[in-house]
């Protein structure tokens, strides 16, 4: 039986005269961040591609419902919500998901942003299957944000209604941000910056619209290169036919909405701030010297007027350092002469919301920063934090990445083994959002003689992969997951002191890179 025909079956089972001819499939698959660590709400560059494994999706219109019913199956038990179309209904039961957990806060968040930004008038009944391990570092999260997109629409005919055709149009990159834009809350502003998708009670999480793009853009045998914020192609590659990925799911759980959220969280605030401060010290210098007073950010359109991020920064220093100025260090040198503390201060005391107070940069916070995740990390910013954070996206968003689809492209092993051993190893030094496994692990591989290896996702659990031959990769496979057994027994094999609450099921496949996702 395959995956659509358990979803089918599901669906089916209980119902009166279902029609066949009116059910919808649709395939969602996971994503793979070959490179691109935390660069997406940062307005930076990732290389991605989907993976093998996702949700198969089936639906069925219900013009007569007033609401969303969903089946799903998780650790073998069947489960089931219903969910009403209308917004104000809906509010107090997200509430209560959020609060919980629960498995269907993503399903309700897209619910709910679409019928309060859009018009739902038909309902439908839902039925998936997912050979996605959860919180697995591959976007099984924003998959479902993506599903719960494609139904919506095919059944309300969202992409015709007159609110997307202004705001969003035909252009996928808005799409993609926009879907991106329901998981962390945030509104969307069309690119011309005329209209606005009122943002709503997202998941919880700072995150950006990378994974969204993956899961909806990619292409079998295909690598792409994305920029974000906002989101647009940047370029397309074959994937080398003679070399595979090997995955390995760690069995950590990466989930977001849980445990690691306000370390994840930490990265995008990090970020906010190393932007925040070079803005703080253009302001400073311009006061200093009078020549230099239209030094605020000239000639840079920002993304978020109230919030420029280390990309727009990054283009600012390009077009205003002078005499062979090292970028880098140029922009570090600049966050690192900022009083960090008068900085956080200023922030506290502007509650987290509006323009920040005592610095003069008219920088507005609203959307970006809340005051109870500014108190989560207050306590222990320094300045080296800040300007660590700004030096990784750097690298990897402005190094990193396009020199490793130049890599790809050529089959230049050696330079794509050093390559993403630099992007791994920031990870764990300057992110510090691996674990131990997922730190061994890359390593372990490249002893085993991969070409390449890293930890990708979010972080603080998740997956890693290797690039092998492709002539090797079975074997390699074996090897890499024995070594890792080793290594780090699996809980019921001699390791007494594993919470296994905290595991999931280890998995290891081959993979090319493969479709985005697309109704059948």
């Amino acid at each position: 039986m395959t995956m659509f025909d358990a979803a089918e079956q599901t669906l089916l089972h209980g119902q009166s005269a279902p029609v066949l001819s009116k059910l919808s499939r649709f395939w969602v698959p996971g994503r793979l961040e070959i490179m691109g660590k935390h660069t997406d709400y940062c307005g930076g560059h990732s290389l991605l591609c989907a993976v093998p494994l996702g949700f198969a999706v089936v639906a069925t219109p219900t013009p007569a419902a007033s609401s969303i019913t969903i089946h799903t199956r998780l650790e073998s038990k069947d489960l089931q919500i219903t969910l009403p179309l209308d917004p104000e209904l809906l509010l107090e039961q997200l509430s209560t998901l959020k609060s919980n957990h629960h498995w269907a806060l993503y399903n309700a968040t897209v619910i709910y942003r679409l019928a309060t930004n859009f018009t739902l008038t038909t309902g439908c009944t839902i039925s998936v299957d997912c050979s996605l391990p959860p919180a697995s570092g591959m976007s099984s999260s924003s998959a479902v944000i993506c599903y719960m997109w494609l139904v919506l629409n095919s059944f309300n005919g969202i992409e015709e209604q007159q609110n997307f055709r202004d705001a969003i149009g035909s252009d996928e990159g808005s799409l993609y941000t926009y879907l991106g834009n329901i998981e962390n809350g945030k509104s969307f502003v069309s690119t011309d910056g005329k209209f606005c998708l009122e943002g709503l009670s997202g998941v919880g999480t700072f995150g950006g619209s990378e994974d969204h793009t993956a899961i909806m853009s990619s292409e079998p045998n295909k690598i792409k290169m994305w920029r974000f914020a906002p989101t647009s192609l940047v370029e397309t590659v074959d994937f080398p036919a003679d070399i595979k990925f090997v995955i390995c799911v760690s069995g950590a759980k990466a989930e977001k909405t849980k445990g690691s959220m306000s370390d994840y969280n930490d990265a995008a605030l990090l970020a906010a701030y190393a932007a925040l401060c070079y803005c703080v010290f253009l302001r400073k210098q311009a006061n200093d010297n009078s020549s230099a007073q239209n030094l605020f950010l000239p000639e840079v359109a920002l993304c978020n007027p109230t919030a420029p991020n280390l990309a727009e920064v990054v283009r600012h220093a390009k077009a205003h350092t002078h005499g062979g100025k090292n970028l880098r260090l140029y922009i570090s040198d600049a966050i690192a002469s900022v009083e960090v503390g008068n900085l956080k201060s200023s922030l506290e005391a502007g509650g987290g919301t509006g323009t920040i107070t005592g610095t003069g940069t008219g920088i507005g916070t609203g959307t970006l920063i809340d005051a109870e995740l500014i108190s989560s990390i207050a306590n222990h910013l320094q300045v080296e934090h800040v300007v660590t954070r700004f030096e990784q996206f750097y690298d990897e968003s402005e190094v990193l990445v396009s020199s490793a689809i130049r890599a790809f492209q050529t089959a230049d092993e050696q330079s794509l083994g050093r390559i993403i051993d630099a992007s791994h190893e920031a990870t764990v030094a300057k992110l510090k959002n691996t674990i131990p496994e997922t730190e061994w692990l890359p390593r372990e591989a490249r002893r085993l003689n991969a070409i390449a290896a890293s930890a990708f996702g979010a972080g603080y659990g998740g997956s890693c992969y290797a690039v092998v031959r492709e002539g090797e990769a079975e074997q390699f496979m074996e090897r890499w997951k024995q070594s890792y057994d080793r290594e780090f027994p699996e809980p019921g094999a001699g390791n007494e002191n594993e919470n296994e609450n905290n595991r999931l099921p280890r998995v290891f496949f081959v993979m090319s890179p493969c479709c985005g996702a697309l109704k059948l």
